[in-house]
């Protein structure tokens, strides 16, 4: 088992998201682009080594 608090592999989370935009954001057609950037490979999934501040998620990146 995990610990508290550590975030599952970077793999885990990818297959996470990946279902997340295919069941959710596309069967909602809560984003008109979000099926074709899918199937362009156009998707970027920003990783944090760290639980981002508020200022890096509205940005989608960590910071240096």
């Amino acid at each position: 088992m995990e610990k508290p608090g550590q975030w599952p592999p970077r793999p885990q989370l990818d297959a996470l998201h990946a279902r997340y935009v295919v069941e959710v954001v596309e069967e909602l057609s809560l984003c008109p682009f979000a099926r074709k950037c899918r199937e362009l490979g156009r998707l970027h999934r920003p990783t944090f080594d760290r639980p981002p501040s508020p200022h890096e998620a509205a940005r989608g990146s960590p910071t240096s």
